[in-house]
């Protein structure tokens, strides 16, 4: 057994739906048959709460593993009970394989995936509640904050960003005002100033959010800039301007476009350009702003 592959690939799960997909991979890669798994999590079924049990029906394969915690096998298969610190989070079960180690392993390695989909469930709360704070004291149009991220996560489609990539656009559009409200006590012109170093600084200060702290610091930049900036950098300033320019510019949104493109389009990247020029030959624009 590749032990370090296959741990690996456990750990790179960000969600217990995608680590249970992995577990049932890994399973039929060494020789199981019918596999089925359970995260107690996932699946009310067959909950184990303390001493209670409920819904645990000990007359099937599983339904046995969970009631007594320990390995049943059966003519129909056999089942390994995965436990976490002592406690049963889940049940392996396969019509034929040893899967016995797995089990040991999945144990082992669920603990990470489940403080990674806890933190990202409070991440998405956190946007929320800053996007609807930001709305209130930045200046421009309400539901910027949102418009930004769906418009930014459309160029980073249409420039082919890897998923992780997309997120971290996704998770820095939601961000990238987050300055204003940082120094609301401030002047207009020290806001204006200050807000992409305050947003980035607020960043900087939770490891999770680290990573997405010079999105925020340069999505005011111009091309060519004088560091290096991530492509995601690069839509994100498009992004931002565009919707900005929309929301102080009357006129249809064919105007709008004609304006921002004689006055604004200079200063961002060409591919990013291209991208947009793309959605708005698509139609996609019009669906995002008409």
């Amino acid at each position: 057994m590749d032990w370090p592959r296959l741990l690996g690939e456990l750990s790179l799960n960000r969600t217990a739906a995608q680590f249970t997909e992995t577990v049932e991979r890994l399973a039929l890669e060494l020789g199981g048959r019918e596999i089925r798994f359970h995260l107690y999590e996932m699946d009310a079924a067959l909950l184990v709460r303390g001493h209670e049990r409920l819904g645990v029906d000990s007359d099937t394969l599983q339904g046995a593993c969970a009631l007594y915690c320990e390995p049943v096998e059966r003519p129909e298969g056999s089942a390994w009970p995965v436990t976490r610190f002592g406690s049963l989070i889940g049940v392996l079960s396969a019509a034929q394989g040893q899967l016995g180690e797995l089990a040991g392993a999945v144990g082992l390695m669920y603990e990470p995936v489940r403080i990674r989909e806890e933190a990202a469930t409070c991440l998405t709360a956190l946007q929320s509640l800053l996007t609807a704070a930001v709305d209130r004291v930045a200046p421009g149009s309400t539901g910027h904050v949102a418009r930004v991220a769906r418009l930014a996560l459309e160029l980073g489609s249409m420039l082919d960003l890897s998923p992780q990539a997309r997120q971290d656009l996704w998770d820095a559009a939601h961000f990238h005002d987050v300055g204003w409200l940082l120094l609301q006590h401030q002047s207009y012109e020290e806001q204006l100033a200050g807000h992409t170093e305050a947003g980035a600084g607020f960043l900087e200060q939770t490891e999770a959010l680290r990573l997405l702290s010079p999105l925020i610091e340069n999505h005011h930049q111009s091309y060519p800039a004088s560091k290096p900036l991530a492509m995601e950098g690069w839509i994100l300033a498009l992004a931002e301007d565009l919707d900005e320019h929309f929301s102080e510019h009357p006129g249809t949104l064919e105007d709008k476009i004609r304006d921002f493109y004689s006055r604004n389009v200079g200063k961002h990247h060409p591919e990013v350009v291209d991208a947009l020029s793309s959605l708005i030959d698509s139609g996609r624009i019009k669906e995002l702003y008409g």
